[in-house]
């Protein structure tokens, strides 16, 4: 099977739709240490347990 890693750090930077998602309340940023709680919470609500880890 081949490797299905996404290598996210060599994404490049799409303003155009970045502006066309934050137009419709979409804003996507980079996840950081301080976004560590949020995001479990979020994982915890919308998915199985078990992706939490």
């Amino acid at each position: 099977m081949a490797d299905m890693l996404v290598k996210l750090y060599n994404l490049k930077n799409n303003e155009k739709l970045f502006d066309h998602l934050l137009k419709q309340g979409i804003q996507i940023k980079r996840a950081l240490a301080p976004d560590r709680s949020t995001i479990l919470k979020f994982v915890k609500e919308n998915f199985e347990e078990n992706y939490v880890d």
